[in-house]
């Protein structure tokens, strides 16, 4: 209780002291001397002010001021407050308004991410500053809108540093490394943070040899390009690379440790990253979800759990990287338990969960599982549709008729009512009609995927549909669509197709595409089903 009366009592002085300054403010009997010293002393008030709240107390001390200084100093103070429609109610009242005025109205728009209001300001104000530009730029690449930064850029009357960087920085991010070089090489002067910027454009886009070269070339770097070389590195899989300069940096930071963490879990030198991450003066949740994920990926599944079991903090992430190892295992009693176990589960959880029911045969869990999330994504029903496709193809082919949830087509349709199907529910559905022989409701799968739906077909999805065609007896067709599909076909394509041939006893057929697949596969069972095939034919 004394500490709230407390607490109350420094509260009500500080709102005394505001109400005494804004007394002394307005007292024009004072001295000029002590006038002069407590208007310094508001202005450093409204400066450092980053509460509304007291923002509010300051603004009533001056409501009435007419002062176009005093008043662009409120429109700053609620700009830092994160407040542009306060902001804008100063704004309007300014007669008559400076360049400072519009500058600090556009800034406070751009500080709280107000695009479009900005966007709009901006075109109507009377004439374009270097600082109202640049604010302006600024924000248009930080929310992506790379053609217009171009534009406000193209139209400045002048440039500095500030406004070519962030402009660099627009090129960086949108993958225009060589539109960065180019200004770089155009900018009057460089600082720092220019380099980073082209630094991190050749980086992020895989261009390593580049990214190496401006890092050489740099005056100077911080631990920040640095970090961006060593990443690059370990993205690359360069582990010799990464080794070295994790060895010569002159500083390190957590990015630094978990970059070469990272590299050494993608190479499976895992008690490398253990020592590694020995050296780490603190830790993460990701750090050691990093660790996890690799003993859980390269099947060291007790490793994975004793280090698990080992985290003093552990995130959703972490029990669903367990959760994923189980399941990926074919564990379904280990992943029933450690899933039934979890203190808390998202979409990801219950994916799994399912996933490892269907790749298993467990449709009866599967469906119940199904049934029982609390919402549904589309791979969660690809995942049933999968799992109710493989059921139905093993079945008799006369014994196609079966209640809806059995049925893989009346999923589909129920999937399309929900979600966008993607290409493993089409793969799904193309695998059925191939194993029933549904040549027409293939052809209208494999057309509507990019017609009605715009997911574009694949590889595999075209491979499904030669053999549907094959299966089924339409040699001519699979062999058209074999020659004239967007990939170049696999040996594993023209076997299938020899098959085929063979199963209808279209010899000709089959030796007309002998030659093909002896130059894609000599010597493997595709010979051996030719040469049975021209056995049997003489």
């Amino acid at each position: 209780m004394k500490e709230i009366s407390c607490k109350n009592r420094k509260e009500e002085g500080k709102r005394k002291r505001d109400s005494l300054e804004c007394t002394g403010y307005e007292d024009t009997a004072s001295g000029a001397a002590r006038e002069c010293d407590r208007r310094q002393e508001f202005l450093h008030r409204l400066r450092d002010c980053r509460s509304l709240s007291r923002a509010r107390c300051l603004h009533s001390c001056v409501a009435a001021s007419r002062d176009t200084f005093l008043l662009n100093k409120l429109i700053e103070m609620y700009g830092n407050c994160g407040d542009p429609a306060r902001a804008r109610e100063v704004f309007d009242r300014v007669a008559p308004r400076d360049r400072y005025t519009w500058d600090l109205m556009l800034i406070a728009y751009a500080q709280a991410r107000h695009l479009e209001a900005a966007r709009r300001f901006f075109d109507s104000m009377p004439q374009h500053s270097l600082a109202s530009a640049t604010a302006m730029l600024r924000l248009a690449a930080e929310e992506g809108y790379s053609h217009h930064a171009s534009r406000i850029f193209s139209e400045m009357p002048y440039f500095d540093v500030i406004c070519c960087n962030a402009m660099l920085y627009v090129y960086s991010q949108s993958g225009q490394s060589d539109l960065a070089k180019s200004l770089l090489h155009e900018m009057p002067e460089h600082d720092l943070m220019s380099w980073t910027a082209i630094l991190l454009s050749y980086a992020q886009f895989n261009n390593f040899n580049e990214a190496k070269f401006i890092f050489d070339t740099m005056p100077c770097r911080d631990l920040f390009c640095w970090n961006i070389i060593l990443n690059a590195n370990a993205r690359l899989g360069e582990l010799h690379e990464t080794e070295n300069l994790f060895n010569i940096i002159p500083q390190r930071d957590l990015f630094t440790f978990t970059a070469v963490i990272v590299a050494y879990v993608r190479h499976k030198k895992l008690e490398n990253a253990r020592l590694v991450y020995n050296q780490m003066p603190y830790v993460t949740t990701v750090t050691c979800n990093t660790i996890l994920g690799g003993y859980a990926e390269n099947g060291y599944l007790d490793e994975a759990r004793q280090w698990f079991n080992s985290m003093q903090k552990k995130c959703l992430t972490s029990y669903n990287i367990m959760l994923a190892a189980y399941a990926q295992h074919g564990l379904v009693f280990d992943s029933t338990s450690f899933f039934m176990e979890m203190p808390d589960r998202d979409q990801r959880s219950w994916n799994l969960m399912l996933q490892a029911y269907a790749q298993l045969g467990h449709l009866g869990k599967a469906k119940s599982l199904f049934r029982a999330m609390p919402e549904s994504s589309i791979v969660s029903w690809s995942s049933m549709l999968a799992a109710v496709s493989s059921s139905f193809s093993s079945q008799n082919k006369h014994e196609d008729r079966c209640d809806g949830a059995n049925d893989p087509f009346f999923l589909f349709h129920s999937a399309n009512m929900e979600h966008h199907p993607d290409h493993v529910c089409f793969l799904s559905i193309l695998s059925v009609c191939s194993k029933k022989g549904r040549v027409k409701q293939g052809r209208t799968f494999l057309a509507s995927m990019s017609f009605d739906y715009g997911v574009e077909p694949r590889r595999h999805h075209y491979s499904s549909m030669v053999d549907l065609l094959g299966r089924s007896g339409y040699l001519g067709d699979a062999l058209e669509l074999l020659r004239t599909m967007p990939f170049i076909a696999k040996a594993l394509d023209w076997v299938c197709f020899a098959a085929a041939c063979r199963s209808h006893t279209d010899f000709k057929l089959g030796a007309e595409v002998g030659s093909q697949i002896l130059g894609r596969q000599p010597g493997s069972g595709a010979v051996v089903l030719l040469a049975n095939s021209w056995v049997e034919h003489l």
